[in-house]
């Protein structure tokens, strides 16, 4: 319905006619979609969206017709935001469906690609951080900041020279690929030394370590993983607590046998003990968390 470029500390406020439905405020840049319900029995032609440093105020629904959408940037950095209306998606057709479709086979012929072009394929180990307290550190800086301090973390990771890439990034996740176990060991070495610092806390996240073929892709111009070692990854985070690194077990007794191995890791400071949903999962535990 519209888009527009906003400057740290600039506003825009959209005109529309909106119809009963669900509209969300979205963008390349952020995560959550804020949304808008349009119905016949609210009485409100207004709503705003505060984006960055502040949470946004509460929306009210509003009522079908003419209505006043407020969008604001209260980030330090440019963004794109656009107003859409949401829609079932469930009708869609992806690349990978229409190129085993004939009758687009025939109709396109120089259009159609491999399914396993689509994406990359690689084997790798898969570190997947989550913060636990992502929706409570919204609240106090917005997302652009916590996005910010994410890239921040980063960092502090060895990009490219081991293997390593971002292979996806949310406001709350991250998950990290290595080619080689000396560039994860590398990374859980820098991870233990972290101390105390501004942005996402350490010791507020849970980690997990999973290894086997992924697939990456792209959605909406930001890169994404998945496959069953990303699902099952994710899984491991599920029941995490703070602090705490979920991994396999053969995957431990890897790290556990390598020169390289993190002293902390293997050090009193942690504990280890069995995941009682699997007996193929090991957990670390920081002591006197």
């Amino acid at each position: 319905l519209a888009q527009n470029r906003l400057l740290a500390d600039q506003f825009v406020d959209v005109g529309v006619a909106l119809n009963s439905g669900m509209y969300e405020v979205c963008g390349p840049q952020f995560d959550l979609r804020p949304g808008i319900r349009v119905n016949e029995n609210a009485l409100a032609s207004r709503a705003e969206f505060v984006i960055g440093s502040e949470a946004s105020p509460q929306v009210p629904d509003l009522q079908p017709g003419s209505a006043c959408v407020h969008i604001e940037n209260k980030s330090a950095v440019e963004l794109l935001v656009r107003l859409e209306q949401a829609t079932d998606r469930n009708d869609a057709i992806t690349a990978a469906d229409a190129s085993r479709n004939p009758l687009f086979r025939k109709l396109f012929p120089k259009e159609v690609v491999k399914p396993e072009s689509l994406v990359d394929l690689k084997n790798v180990y898969l570190l997947a951080i989550r913060h636990l307290g992502a929706d409570d550190l919204i609240d106090q800086v917005g997302e652009i900041q916590v996005r910010e301090y994410w890239s921040e973390l980063k960092k502090h990771f060895p990009i490219d020279a081991t293997g390593c890439e971002i292979v996806e990034n949310s406001y709350d996740s991250m998950l990290v690929s290595f080619g080689f176990l000396d560039g994860l060991l590398e990374t859980l070495n820098l991870i233990a030394s972290l101390g105390p610092q501004e942005g996402i806390p350490i010791e507020e996240c849970c980690f997990a370590i999973n290894s086997g073929e992924i697939m990456i892709g792209s959605q909406t111009s930001q890169p994404v993983a998945f496959g069953k070692t990303v699902r099952n990854a994710m899984r491991m985070l599920s029941d995490g607590v703070p602090g705490s690194i979920t991994l396999l077990s053969h995957v431990y007794n890897t790290i556990e046998q390598s020169p390289s191995a993190p002293a902390a890791l293997l050090s009193s400071e942690f504990k280890r003990a069995d995941v009682e949903s699997s007996s193929d999962l090991v957990r670390l535990e920081r002591l006197g968390q």
